[in-house]
């Protein structure tokens, strides 16, 4: 923050903190529910541990999110733009994609997707990125 006002490197502080906020909503309801699916439990017991294994495994992605936004944090600062979005972009799809397939549709996706924020900062609002962040 320089004269009050932040700056460039302010932006991935603020995903890590409305991320941090999202996933720890997502763990408790995560929690809630598979604590609610515990008490209801179902006449067919085979149905019962498969929904508690994918519940499970619901609960971990607010975790897995909250470590890659922090890693995503420290490569950006590090690394650059575009050596860090492209990556984040790719790992989120990757970790919130019910059937993981068709990595290198991600990864283009993950690119064009990042072309389009990196344009959106430069041309459209003026943010310029020091050199070592391009």
């Amino acid at each position: 923050i320089v004269n009050n006002v932040p700056q460039e490197s302010f932006f991935p502080y603020m995903i890590l903190a409305v991320g941090f906020g999202a996933a720890i909503s997502l763990l408790i309801s995560g929690i809630r529910k598979s604590s609610k699916n515990d008490r209801e439990k179902p006449e067919v017991e085979e149905y019962s541990e498969k929904t508690t294994l994918e519940t499970k495994k619901q609960n971990v992605k607010p975790v897995l999110s909250i470590l890659s936004t922090a890693i995503f944090v420290f490569v950006f600062s590090e690394f650059g733009f575009w050596c860090a979005s492209p990556l984040y972009v790719f790992v989120m799809q990757i970790l919130y994609d019910d059937k993981p397939q068709h990595f290198l549709k991600k990864a283009l996706l993950s690119l064009i997707i990042c072309g389009i924020v990196y344009s959106l900062y430069t041309y459209g609002f003026d943010v310029n990125f020091p050199d070592i962040w391009r």
